[in-house]
């Protein structure tokens, strides 16, 4: 039984106009529209003389591929009116290459008494009936010419001016058609009989037969898309010659060929431009080549992915071409056959080989055997690779592991750079210890070494973590710094252990670099590296100095240094101790760490001036000036410093808060001595608890001078106090505040770097809410330095979508507003200078806000007060700035 398939027809003719008279199926409006305007006459006669002409062309939207012909329509009551039956495809029965030659014959004269016949779709069989074609009438010239601008040069529009009748025009349409592959066929357009240039949209038909009268209409087509017998263009005679016009005259001829059957075969994933098939003629010339030399079956290879570059596309054809390349490879010599394969390889890397790739499954061992039977040229090419294929390092990897010959691996060490190295090892990572293993007797050269530490650095963790063990099984490995740093590089979390003992191999140097890997291992998990060091103790040198620069952890560094002692080995315990306080321990120590410190030191006999500093330096002066120093020769210079130092320090504070030493001198005092030593933080703590104790029994501006005056070193040393320091100075002066009071406070809090920003916003939101609990205090001039601050920290009103929210319930408060207002109704029921008021909105950018406000709760009269004391205190400028924003505001 044979299958049917279904397609619609049309016909169109002159009723009312030109229009459509039937169909058996309603198209779109664009569909419509294009068909009605190409099933009309092709353009105005150019002769008494007519003959029915085929056009083909594919729908606008797709949808249908339209097989159409016209006749003169005798019967119609106007002259130059036609019929025109359309045969409408579907698409996708056109891509399946149905015979438009057998399509054509369909195609009959329409009958205006039955145009309910073609109201109705046809079915037809596969097997179509068609007429044997008449013989060609053209010359072989003219088929060639046509072949060499359509399908080489692609000098679209093509015009073939008629000459000898019609006959060759409609078999040269639908044979052009019927060898098109689908993508060029699902575009392709021609009119056997064109009396003017045609155009789907703004594209124009790529075939139009013209007849001679009609030429002068064509006159903007250029002279090189004109078929003519005589090729009077080189590219045309050029191209005339090529393979391609030959297999295409042929098609057209009515002959087959290999490359007519591949089209129908694998065009449907070709693309529609013209070097498809150039490039598939040539596909088919390089295969004929590739029986006398099999490195054809490459480019071959080469030009099908080019001609299929979406991996789903000609995957048949492209595992084809791989499995004649690979019968080939027999031909060849050992050497050959190892890059033969590994370009086959490299080619199925790519991409556009995706889908073929799972397909495939002979190279690998026809790579692994040509390896094996000469490793010397598989080296020799990964050499000169610069990226390899994996089925040629995989085979190469395992070959050199097979070899019993020690000087091949030796040439690999030489030949086979890094990146390839590593490859080489993730294969087969035993290649490593092989490497290094002594061969005879013989001793491995410092140069194999570099080249495997070369082949090992940066070779992925997992197969680092394989070699890791495997690796320190060979003396060789430790002999080299570099080799050595690259293996424990290497070892996880697991070996810590292991790599922690390597100091301890008596027969091993500990080296800079490997020294260094050995702190990066326990680094990365410092508690259990110290563990190990409490549980194992220290044994040399070596443990001093890593253990040293490992734990970090006072408490832990102290138990080790303890155990230590306990052992007996004193010695290394005091080297130990002073390693850690020379790396920066002691500033983490506490007072109590700090007594056991010292106390440990002084049993060691490691007590100097230099590791004394920075343990007395952080304890309070009472508790260091107790420590028995005095004992130990050493440390006498650092004891006698310190001492003196305290003692002035407490000298100086004494005579400020005295009144003998004023605030500027004080100032000055602080400053030189913290350029030529700096304070530290407990001594700085220390100067400004002194300074807080004597605030009872001195004037409140004493306290705060005396704190601007430390204000710099307190900023630096420890800024994180200066709060605390603000509160605790303000409790004990509270009652005795005053102006200079004020102005100190404000140089204290001015002294915080912007770097320390959440300190310096705490301390001066805290200055402003102290200073608001005092209001018969003069206390302006912190509002004046603090409210700018906290201001610009504050939000801005947000109002919410008032189509949605017609009654602002959702509004967020404006709380810079509610800040001004309280600003100002502070000022207003304090005894705070107004001027300071005017100072702070000019410093905020709010005097003209800051004006309205008070003229609008009715204070005009304190905006006279303000205004007086501003000229009184030579502020003019902002004075007048006062006055105009009043006058403004009162309009």
């Amino acid at each position: 039984m044979t299958s049917k398939k279904m397609l619609h027809q049309a016909v169109h003719g002159y009723a009312r106009g030109h229009e459509l008279l039937a169909a058996s199926c309603k198209l779109d409006l664009v569909d419509a529209d294009e068909m009605l305007r190409i099933s009309d006459l092709s353009g105005s006669p150019v002769s008494s003389t007519f003959t029915p002409y085929l056009t083909l062309y594919p729908l606008p939207s797709g949808t249908g591929y339209c097989l159409a012909r016209t006749w003169l329509d005798p019967d119609a009551t106007r002259d130059g009116c036609v019929l025109t039956h359309t045969l409408i495809i579907p698409m996708d029965l056109w891509l399946s290459g149905i015979s438009a030659t057998q399509l054509s014959q369909i195609a009959r004269f329409p009958n205006r008494s039955s145009l309910d016949h073609y109201a109705v779709p046809l079915t037809l069989a596969d097997e179509l009936s068609v007429s044997e074609p008449k013989p060609y009438e053209s010359t072989g010239q003219e088929i060639q010419d046509f072949a060499a601008r359509f399908f080489v040069l692609d000098r679209t529009p093509v015009i073939w001016p008629i000459s000898n009748g019609m006959q060759d025009c409609e078999t040269v349409s639908l044979r052009t058609a019927d060898f098109l592959w689908p993508s060029a066929r699902a575009r392709f357009a021609a009119c056997t009989y064109a009396l003017q240039p045609r155009y789907l949209a703004e594209r124009p038909f790529e075939l139009m037969f013209v007849p001679l009268g009609a030429m002068g209409r064509f006159s903007a087509i250029p002279e090189a898309n004109i078929v003519s017998s005589a090729a009077a263009d080189p590219k045309i005679a050029e191209a005339r010659s090529s393979a391609v016009v030959e297999v295409v005259t042929q098609s057209l001829l009515g002959e087959g060929n290999l490359v007519w059957e591949m089209l129908r075969q694998f065009g449907k994933d070709l693309p529609p431009d013209r070097d498809a098939l150039m490039r598939l003629v040539r596909i088919v010339e390089l295969e004929r080549q590739a029986e006398r030399n099999p490195k054809a079956y490459l480019a071959a290879l080469d030009l099908w992915m080019a001609l299929a570059p979406s991996p789903e596309m000609a995957v048949d054809s492209k595992i084809s071409c791989f499995n004649k390349a690979m019968a080939a490879a027999q031909s060849l010599d050992s050497a050959a056959i190892v890059e033969y394969l590994s370009s086959l390889a490299q080619r199925l890397r790519r991409p556009s080989m995706q889908a073929a790739r799972k397909a495939i499954r002979r190279l690998s061992p026809e790579m692994e055997a040509a390896t094996r039977q000469d490793p010397v040229a598989a080296v020799d090419l990964l050499s000169s690779l610069k990226s390899p294929p994996a089925v040629l390092i995989s085979a190469a990897s395992h070959a050199l592991l097979e070899t019993d010959k020690p000087s091949l691996m030796d040439y690999a060490l030489k030949a086979v750079g890094p990146a390839i190295g590593r490859k080489l090892l993730t294969y087969s990572p035993a290649l490593a210890p092989k490497a290094v293993r002594n061969r005879d007797d013989a001793v491995v050269t410092p140069e194999a070494l570099d080249k495997l530490n070369g082949w090992l650095t940066k070779l992925s963790p997992r197969v680092r973590r394989n070699l890791f063990r495997l690796l320190l099984q060979h003396p060789a490995i430790l002999a080299n710094d570099e080799l050595a740093a690259t293996t424990i590089d290497a070892a996880t979390a697991d070996d810590l252990y292991t790599v922690l003992a390597l100091p301890r191999n008596t027969h091993w140097t500990l080296g800079p670099d490997a020294a260094r890997a050995i702190l990066g291992r326990a680094h990365q998990d410092r508690n259990r590296a110290a563990l190990y060091y409490s549980e194992h103790g220290i044994e040399g040198a070596s443990d001093v100095m890593l253990c040293a620069d490992i734990v970090c952890e006072p408490s832990q560094m102290l138990s080790i240094v303890e155990a230590g002692m306990g052992a007996s080995k004193v010695e290394l315990a005091g080297m130990l101790l002073s390693r850690a306080l020379k790396l920066g321990m002691a500033k983490d120590l506490s007072t109590d760490q700090r007594l056991r410190t010292f106390s440990l030191l002084a049993s060691t006999d490691q007590l100097t001036d230099e590791l004394l500093l920075p343990l007395i330096q952080g304890l309070p002066s009472e508790l260091a000036l107790d420590l028995p120093i005095d004992a130990f020769a050493k440390a006498g210079a650092t004891r006698a410093a310190f001492a003196a130092r305290i003692k002035a320090f407490e000298a100086a504070v004494s005579r400020h808060l005295t009144g003998q030493m004023p605030v500027d001198t004080f100032g000055n005092w602080i400053a030189e001595r913290d350029r030529s030593q700096q304070f530290t933080k407990p001594e700085v703590n220390g100067l400004t608890k002194s300074i807080l104790a004597a605030a009872a029994k001195r004037p409140s501006a004493a306290t705060w001078q005396g704190l601007a005056g430390i204000s710099a070193i307190l900023a630096r040393a420890d800024p994180q106090s200066i709060p605390g320091t603000v509160r605790e100075a303000f409790e004990k002066t509270r009652t005795k505040l005053d102006l200079p009071s004020a102005i100190a406070w404000v140089q204290l809090i001015g002294k915080i770097e912007t770097r320390h920003r959440q300190v310096r916003f705490e301390s001066y939101v805290l200055s402003l809410r102290l200073a608001s609990l005092e209001p018969r205090k003069p206390l302006g001039a912190i509002a004046v330095e603090c409210f700018p601050i906290f201001y610009e920290a504050l939000p801005s009103a947000r109002q919410s979508y008032r189509i949605l929210d017609p009654f602002g319930l959702f509004d967020e408060p404006d709380r810079r507003k509610d800040a001004r207002h309280d600003l100002i109704a502070h000022f207003l029921a304090s005894e705070w200078d107004p001027a300071d008021l005017a100072l702070t909105a000019r410093r905020t950018g709010i005097v003209r806000k800051t004006v309205e406000r008070i003229i609008k709760v009715g204070q005009r009269k304190y905006l006279d007060r303000m205004i007086g004391r501003l000229k009184t205190r030579g502020q003019n400028d902002l004075a007048r700035d006062v006055s105009e924003a009043a006058r403004e505001a009162e309009r």
